[in-house]
Formats: C-alpha cells, structure tokens, sequence
C-alpha cells in the first residue's frame, strides 16, 4: 500500500433516497412526533441519601397513565452504523424475545440562532424523512439536521401510579437488560455478516454509551422524552477530570521515552474494566504481571551468572504459576507486602480466570467491575514492589 496521500474532497450524503416502510410508522414512538431537547440537559440519578426538593418538580408531571399502565421506550445511538437489513434502513428484530427498532436515518435538527442571541443547544429528535413537514412550520425554519449513527430503541411496559415512580422503580433494570441485549444484537450481526464485523465493536456497560432517549407514552396518547446520563464524563460537555503535580512531570518525560510493557497493559485493564471489557481486563492484568516477573527473573538468573543462551532454551516452560508462586518468594521478600497472601491470592485468581478464558472461550466464574479493580490494584501493589527493589538486593 501506498504511503502518499492522494487527496479528493467528497460529499457526505445522507439517505434520502430510500422508500420508508409505512408498517413501521407505529414501531417506535420516536417516528410519532419530533422531540425538543436540550443537549446541555440530561437526566442524572441523585446521590445516596438525597431528597429532591419538591420545587425541582417530577419527570413528565402531566402525563397520567393510561389503564394505569405506562409504555417506556428507551433509545441510544451506537457510535457505528448496522447494515441495512436488505437495503432497508429501519427495521425490526427479534432479540431473544424482544422487538428492537433499528433505524438509520434518525437526526438532531439543531434550531435557533445560536450565539450571540441563543445560548442554549437545543435540538429536535426526529426521522429524516419528515423533515419537510417540520420545515413547514414557521416557528422551525432555521434547522441544522445532523444524522445520527445507527439508532437502535426497545419498549417497555409497566404498571405504575406516575412516570417519576416508574423510573425510580424499573430504569436500571430496563437500561441494563437493554444493552445486554443490545450488546448481543450486534455479536449476532457481526457474527452473520463479516464484511461489517470489523466496524462493530462490542458494547457491554453502560459506560459506552455518552445518553440514552427515554420516551414514554400515558392516557390521550401523549408523549414525553428526556435525555437520560449514560456516562458523565463522555457527556459532560468540558473534561471532567485533571493532570497535576507530579503526574505532568511524569508524563512530560514518559512522552520522550518508551511505556513499559507492564504500564500499558495494566493501564489498559483498567480501560477494559470501565466499559465492560472484563474478560479483555483479566488477560492484561496478566500479561503486565508475567512480562515483568518474567524480565525480573532472567535479570534474577544472569547475575548468578545463568547464560543468556542456557535462559532462552528453558524459559518457554516458565509459566505466570512458576513466576507467582516459586520464584516471586526467592527474587524479593513478598513479605514487605501487606496482605501478601491476598494479593497473591487476586493475581492467581486472575491467572484461572485466563486460562479459563483462552481453553474454554469465556470466564467460568462471573466478573464484576468490583472484582476486577481488586485484582487490578493488587497487581499495582506487585508492580511497585518489584520496580523498588534494585538490583542488588534481587
């Protein structure tokens, strides 16, 4: 392939060509009406404790149920676009049991003057092919329609007194079983067509996701919709974290230099584990412990005086259980570490659950977040031991 970059500028068209289902009008309550929304306004969950004051009011206040029933309709928008389903750009499907509504032509139609007069971003949500319509109205005539990547939205019914008290009650639940089987809708067709595998990555927490669209539909048809928290810091519009003190020295030096192997593995587990990548996570837990005890130990053996050659014919053989168990106690005194025998415990914990991963295909113990931030520190705790010790003390 060519390294020189021939340049051609093109025009990114979007879908206007393709002829809307009519049997689907009735699939997604977000084809029934255009939603206003704010994009600096989202929905986030209270801290433990909190009571919200009733002057802040209550989500969809004034939409009653109906046969005391309320139908939710929660959406997101992945960061890729699913294929067609036979050159159809919305479509349904069955996901163990679920409908979910797959569209590809949804957009944010951005309105008002902007700055200087409008400081406030606001958007209407809506499908591209009623448009026309929206423009016609006097109060919309200045619209900045951006496409959205794939939309993907899955309904919900529930029994409940108000909206607010059925949030409170079912949200999670509905969120979390939502990008479950979202995450498995895309496995499927990543499996089925591997022209698209490529581009479909996997999306298994809730930290993947910056917002999620919640639509809900009460008594005399009305409907509501709100913008709900995925992960604060992807949506927060500024970075919500900071650089300081010695970490921008270190960085400044580290930018000149090389990461080590173990640092970029362990950095990348904790990446991993953040967005649901847990089995992802345990195999670069490992792989920072096993490179460095495994360059320790060679270093270990040379200075008592082992070749370089007699070292490379046998150390195929030395496993990430030798480097823990047997030859970790003879390099360095493990003891110097509090809970030496938990931290040994979580990285040979680790160490199961990625055999376990590589000879069967998955982990046969469940993985939780909290597990693997354990595991993920006691490797830390190891790792600055090890790189503490000089080498005359190995």
């Amino acid at each position: 392939m060519s390294k020189k970059f021939y340049n051609i500028t093109v025009e990114l068209l979007p879908d206007d060509a393709s002829k809307f289902d009519t049997k689907l009008q009735t699939a997604s309550l977000y084809l029934r009406k255009w939603f206003s929304l704010n994009s600096a306004r989202v929905v986030c969950p209270m801290a433990e404790g909190v009571k919200k004051d009733e002057s802040l009011g209550h989500l969809w206040h004034d939409i009653l149920p109906k046969d005391n029933n309320y139908v939710f309709e929660i959406a997101t928008e992945l960061p890729y676009y699913l294929p067609n389903l036979d050159s159809r750009p919305e479509y349904i499907l069955n996901v163990r049991g679920h409908k979910f509504f797959i569209c590809n032509r949804m957009v944010r139609a951005f309105c008002g003057k902007g700055l200087p007069e409008g400081k406030t971003p606001s958007y209407l949500l809506g499908h591209r092919k009623s448009l026309p319509g929206l423009v016609q109205n006097k109060e919309h005539l200045e619209l900045h329609p951006l496409p959205l990547k794939t939309f993907v939205s899955r309904k919900f019914i529930c029994s409940s007194q108000s909206a607010e008290e059925a949030i409170q009650n079912n949200f999670i639940l509905w969120r979390d079983e939502f990008i479950a089987q979202l995450s498995f809708l895309v496995d499927a067709i990543r499996t089925v067509n591997p022209d698209a595998a490529k581009y479909l990555l996997p999306h298994v927490a809730i930290t993947s996701f910056p917002i999620f669209w919640v639509a809900v539909l009460g008594d005399k048809d009305k409907i509501g919709c709100e913008q709900f928290i995925g992960d604060l810091v992807i949506t927060a519009h500024r970075p919500l974290k900071n650089i300081t003190g010695d970490s921008i020295k270190q960085l400044n030096i580290l930018l000149q230099n090389e990461i080590s192997i173990h640092d970029a593995a362990l950095s990348l587990a904790l990446s991993f584990s953040h967005y649901g990548y847990y089995e992802l996570a345990v195999i670069q837990v490992c792989i920072s412990c096993e490179t460095l005890l495994s360059n320790t130990l060679k270093q270990h053996l040379k200075k008592r005086g082992m070749t370089k050659t007699h070292i490379d014919a046998y150390f195929d053989d030395v496993r990430l259980s030798h480097l823990l168990n047997l030859h970790l106690p003879n390099i360095i005194n493990i003891t110097q570490l509090d809970n030496h025998n938990k931290i040994l415990g979580d990285l040979n914990w680790a160490r199961k659950r990625r055999n376990e991963i590589l000879h069967e295909g998955h982990s046969l113990e469940k993985l939780t977040l909290v597990r693997l931030e354990e595991v993920t520190e006691s490797a830390r705790k190891l790792i600055d031991l090890i790189l503490s010790i000089d080498d005359n003390q190995m």
